[in-house]
């Protein structure tokens, strides 16, 4: 499974960055498309945190500028690709435990997260 969410990573990456690319060519993009790439590139560092076991300090609906995006889009991708290369298809499964953003406690694994993200 490992492999198969490497691969899924890098074409979430590759189409986030298509994403970034046209909103950028549009001159005046629609201000919802640059809410949900936004929230994209939110969602993954706020899964991240989630795996790691850090406290995320973004918010979800958070706005970021266009011109970030593109380099958010790689940070996250680094992070997100070293974060699966650290493991094994074993550990992917092991619980995680968290909190949502309601507070409430959840477990899940990181295969699960990396999948609900790869489909975001």
């Amino acid at each position: 499974m490992k492999t198969q969410l490497l691969h899924l990573l890098a074409y979430e990456h590759w189409a986030n960055r298509e994403m970034i690319k046209a909103l950028e060519q549009a001159g005046n993009p629609p201000m919802r498309a640059l809410q949900i790439m936004a929230h994209i590139l939110w969602a993954q560092q706020l899964w991240l945190a989630r795996m790691l076991g850090e406290v995320p300090f973004i918010a979800i609906w958070e706005e970021i500028p266009l011109f970030w995006m593109a380099e958010t889009a790689d940070r996250n991708h680094n992070r997100m690709r070293t974060f699966l290369e650290g493991h094994t298809d074993e550990s992917l499964l092991q619980p995680i435990e968290y909190q949502t953003s309601q507070g409430k406690p959840y477990t899940n694994t990181a295969e699960d997260i990396l999948m609900h993200l790869s489909h975001h």
